[in-house]
This record gives C-alpha cells, structure tokens and sequence, in this order.
C-alpha cells in the first residue's frame, strides 16, 4: 500500500467511497449514487484516481480540455473541482472537507478522507506480490476481484483513459486466473467461474476461452463449455476474425468427450476434507 493509502483517517471519520471501476460515482453511507456531478468533474475524479500520487496543472488542463486556452481551461477545471468537492461533501454531510487538494500546482484526491475502489484494488495486488502463503494469497486475490467490477470508467470515453483502462483490465484477467490456479484443487467449480469471468473480460481471446471451456469440461458442464465457443465466435465474429485452429480442436475434443463419456460435477463427498480446503478459511 502507498505511503498517502497509510495515513490513518481522522477519528469518527468514515470515508467517502469513491467508485471508479464501472460507473463512476459518489456514494453516499447509504451506498446510494450522489447525484449532481458533471461530466467533466466525474473524468477529473477518474483522473485523479488514477494518478494516485498528485497530477500537475499542465497535465490535467491538456488531458481534459486539450482546444481550450490556458485561460478557458483553468477556469473550467476551478468550477469541475468545486462541483467534485461538493459532491463528495454532500455524501459525508460536512462542507467543511478539502477532498480535492491543490498543493502548489498539483491537483490530488486525500486519502485520509476518500475510499476509491482502484486505489483498493491496486493495493491488493500490490500486497499479493510480498505474500507467501497461499491462504493470504487468495484472500488478497478474492478482494482484488470482488473490487473488480467493471472497467475503468465504464462506458465513458476520454481521450486519455484507454491505456490506464487497458493495464486495468489485464490485472483484473490476471488476478482471476492466479486465483482460479489456486483452488482449482480444492474447488474446480470456482476455478471453473473465475477462468469464465476472465475470458469475459477478453471475450475475443482465444487462450482463455480454452482455459475456460477446459474447467468446464472437467465439471461435465457441457452447456457453459458450447456457450463459451459460442461466445469467442460471436466476439471474433465482430471484429472479422475467426477462432485459432488450436480452439477448433480443443472444442470438439471436449465436446465429444462429453457426449461419450457424461459425468456429473464433483459431489460434497469427493471435496477435499475441510482442513485442506483453500476458501480463505484455517481450519
């Protein structure tokens, strides 16, 4: 975790959750979106987020309003940073806040005050990478996920965000798959749905809808291995390509594997014994 992610939160605080990981909002204690925030506040708030650490003037001025004057845009970023700030204020219910802080011609989120779901989902990861032991791993892995929700920004399109939306995804795909290896032993079945959801982040993607179809057809579940074929094909069938010769292979060999040889999921009494489970619990 970062140096400004450790610094404790002022006491009664509760912080402001920030979501930048499918729509972008404002949450208030309710967990409801606070409404009111312009568009150009909401690309400023991904914007910090993302550059965690501060952005220069310069940098956000070119980065969102890039035809602008120097004069116009600065203006339009005083009023975007006050909308923002209100907005955050309005979810905490106190004006006296400086979520937003300008600290000589950096612009940066406080992590004192603000929860923002990509900051927790990066930390994750971070941690997984000094961690050993695979129970903490997984935990680690499960969180990165579970925070995973969506892509960067979600539908909303900036000049700027497709690199940094990109890097996200990639680790959204890697952590589930490095979870999925770790209790592909002791849960094929979640093994089974993480490699899913991965290749739903990339459904064009040949490798993991191999992977993917692969667990299914170790469960026996021919219906999700036809609809991850179907799927890939209808992915690659938009930008006008076609599945690898290695994937055609792949499916048929499964498929007619399962109309031979039918099997049912593993049952509770071939699950491995409690004490050997990887579900984040010691036993």
């Amino acid at each position: 975790m970062s140096p400004a992610g450790d610094r404790a939160v002022p006491a009664g605080r509760v912080k402001v959750r920030i979501r930048v990981l499918r729509e972008v909002a404002v949450l208030d204690a309710a967990g409801e979106v606070v409404g009111g925030m312009r568009g150009h506040a909401k690309e400023l708030l991904v914007y910090l987020a993302v550059h965690r650490r501060g952005a220069r003037l310069p940098d956000i001025l070119e980065a969102i309003w890039p035809d602008a004057t120097v004069t116009r845009a600065g203006q339009r970023l005083s009023t975007d940073v006050a909308n923002l700030r209100r907005s955050i204020r309005l979810a905490c219910g106190d004006a006296t806040i400086q979520p937003v802080l300008n600290t000589g011609g950096r612009y940066h989120l406080d992590p004192k005050l603000l929860d923002v779901d990509l900051w927790r989902f990066t930390d994750a990861l971070t941690a997984i990478a000094a961690t050993a032991d695979r129970f903490d791993r997984a935990d680690l892995l499960r969180s990165a996920v579970g925070v995973h929700a969506g892509p960067l920004a979600g539908e909303l399109a900036y000049a700027w965000v497709d690199g940094a939306r990109e890097a996200c995804r990639r680790q959204g795909i890697k952590a589930r798959r490095d979870l999925a290896a770790l209790v592909a032993a002791d849960d094929p079945a979640e093994a089974a749905d993480l490699l899913d959801a991965a290749a739903e982040l990339d459904p064009a993607s040949d490798g993991l809808a191999r992977e993917a179809m692969t667990a299914f057809a170790g469960l026996g579940v021919a219906e999700r291995l036809e609809a991850r074929w179907r799927q890939l094909h209808a992915a690659l069938a938009e930008i006008g390509e076609s599945s690898e010769a290695a994937t055609t292979t792949l499916y048929r060999q499964l498929h007619a594997e399962l109309r031979t040889h039918p099997h049912e999921r593993p049952t509770a009494a071939t699950d491995p014994a409690p004490a050997e489970r990887l579900d984040g619990r010691r036993t």
